[in-house]
């Protein structure tokens, strides 16, 4: 595969401003919503996909990337009289694609991200390199995974002994994996082709990852790791003119996987694994022209799926699974041209409800939370970087 030549310039700038982001802020400080919190908006143009976890105290942080290639962390901020939101800048330029964070087992987030790379030789593109970036006492720890042969965003889940493994695009289609064990990072590669799309990843119920990619045209496939043995199964999980986005995939009560995909028509597809008699089972959520992006998913109280898309003209909507008529219901989180990504979605504490946020009008990180006490969704921006 060969880059277009904005597509070479643009990598080329990536990488010389993430060498002086690297070099100047190899660790970079963040202002923590405990201390020293002056409770600012930040101010800087968001885009991509929204990655949000939970902090100690549940309130979201929420990661982005901007304009300018700067990864953003806004988090909720208890300031006082008013509690309001609070951000800065973790990575000064040189993101490639979205962050995607995860958090560490004393509660505190780590974020990956494709970075910009290197020519692996003269006259060749360079493709993306893979970043972890990990906060600890009040700093951010920068780790270069892999310095290039990287071409998607990351997939990212703990392992039983709390650290990351990681799953991202190789070039030419190929599926990487990376794990860090005993201080180091481990790397394999998963399969040589026909991966589409940047993965996903869930946890098996031997703690071992299950993971799922679009393949070859369109279809959605599915790689798992048997401990047993030391290796990959693979199969077939829908056929061909199926998957046309990245797929968002959550455990069952029964630890059996179920996976949403926006269709090539725009159709919410899901596929959830049904370990007897061991085959798949598949459902339209929404039909035709209902999803615009790669769906944002979170569990129920009672374990079932929560499914957040892009709507019609930048809607933002919600399917939820009842399981006690084994039907799906919906509703309209926000209207029209209010929502301009994929969502980014968590619990509220105490079982209140999910926690959205999207990219909205001018470039802004906005917030939707469900309202137990009223039935009804509120909003609220986070600022306008």
């Amino acid at each position: 595969m060969s880059a277009s030549p904005s597509s070479q310039i643009r990598r080329v700038l990536l990488a010389v401003l993430f060498a002086l982001s690297v070099a100047g802020f190899g660790v970079t400080e963040q202002v923590s919503a405990q201390e020293n919190s002056v409770c600012v908006n930040p101010a800087a143009s968001q885009t991509g996909t929204p990655s949000v976890v939970p902090q100690p105290n549940g309130s979201p942080s929420v990661f982005t990337d901007s304009s300018n290639g700067f990864l953003w962390n806004v988090w909720y901020a208890d300031c006082g009289i008013n509690d309001t939101w609070d951000g800065n800048a973790v990575v000064p330029g040189g993101l490639a694609s979205v962050p995607v964070a995860i958090n560490q087992p004393n509660g505190s987030p780590s974020v990956f991200f494709e970075g910009a790379g290197v020519a692996i030789s003269a006259g060749v593109a360079p493709t993306g390199s893979l970043w972890s970036y990990r906060y600890v006492n009040g700093n951010w720890e920068a780790s270069e995974i892999a310095p290039n042969g990287i071409s998607s965003a990351p997939a990212v889940m703990n392992q039983e002994d709390g650290a990351p493994s990681v799953f991202v695009k190789g070039t030419g289609g190929s599926l990487w994996n990376y794990w860090y064990v005993n201080g180091a990072w481990q790397d394999a590669e998963v399969a040589l082709s026909d991966i589409e799309s940047a993965p996903a990843v869930v946890s098996q119920a031997n703690g071992a990852p299950s993971v799922f990619a679009e393949g070859p045209e369109g279809s959605l496939v599915n790689y798992w790791y048997i401990p047993s043995t030391g290796s990959w199964r693979v199969a077939t999980v829908s056929a061909p003119g199926t998957t046309d986005a990245v797929p968002a995939v959550i455990n069952q009560p029964n630890s059996a996987p179920s996976v949403f995909v926006e269709s090539p028509t725009g159709a919410l597809l899901n596929f959830w694994y049904i370990p007897a008699p061991g085959v798949w089972g598949s459902a339209t959520v929404a039909g035709k022209g209902a999803a615009f992006s790669a769906p944002g998913l979170v569990a129920q109280s009672n374990g079932a799926p929560s499914v957040f898309v892009e709507g019609p003209g930048n809607s933002l909507l919600n399917y939820w699974y009842i399981p006690s008529h084994g039907g799906w219901g919906s509703a309209t989180v926000s209207g029209e041209s209010t929502a301009f990504s994929a969502p980014g979605v968590m619990n509220q504490p105490q079982g209140a409800g999910p926690s959205v946020f999207v990219i909205g009008p001018g470039d802004s990180l906005v917030n939707y939370w469900y309202n137990n006490g009223n039935g009804a969704w509120n909003f609220a921006p986070t600022g306008n970087p």
